[in-house]
């Protein structure tokens, strides 16, 4: 922590006492966007995975450890274990919305207040408090898909298999040749 710092405690906005600003997480297509969710800052990208799977649906890139806020990764960039393939969590990002230093409540994406679209993904927050990202989304890998390597790799919650099930992968060295 900085001395002098200022801490924000982002679980406030998770409540039903913020009007419109209460974002939760909303699963929705586009025609020009495809499937994406708009999601509150403070949502856990645990329950993100969980609402979106209701669907058939996944963000395209997530956290290896699952219980952080979509607000605070994207201000770290969002670097996981899926990133060799999709990119890190800011690439895969249409819009936000932000309040500034100013106290301004800023929408903003790569067409539209550009400046502090790219300065607030992967910012560390100096730029701006995310309160909305809208993510892509896919649709979710089902077991037939997934490569056993992968299922060892990603959330037992994502891969819906159970420890039993990793642990008979005999030969795991194999899986490092990919």
């Amino acid at each position: 922590m900085a001395q002098n710092g200022v801490i924000v405690e982002m679980k406030s906005l998770n409540n039903n006492y913020n009007n419109n600003r209460n974002y939760g997480i909303r699963v929705s297509w586009d025609s020009e966007l495809g499937f994406y969710a708009d999601v509150g800052g403070e949502q856990l990208w645990i329950d993100v995975l969980r609402t979106t799977l209701e669907y058939g649906l996944a963000p395209v890139s997530w956290t290896d450890y699952l219980y952080l806020t979509v607000g605070g990764t994207l201000s770290n960039a969002g670097i996981s274990g899926q990133t060799f393939r999709h990119g890190p969590q800011i690439s895969n990002v249409h819009e936000m919305d932000v309040i500034t230093g100013k106290g301004e409540f800023v929408t903003c994406s790569k067409d539209m207040n550009s400046e502090l679209f790219f300065a607030v993904l992967g910012g560390l927050g100096q730029f701006g408090i995310i309160t909305r990202a809208r993510i892509v989304l896919d649709k979710a890998p089902t077991r037939d898909e997934e490569s056993k390597a992968e299922m060892i790799w990603t959330c037992e919650e994502t891969c819906r298999c159970t420890c039993k099930e990793v642990r008979e992968v005999d030969d795991y060295s194999r899986f490092y040749e990919m």
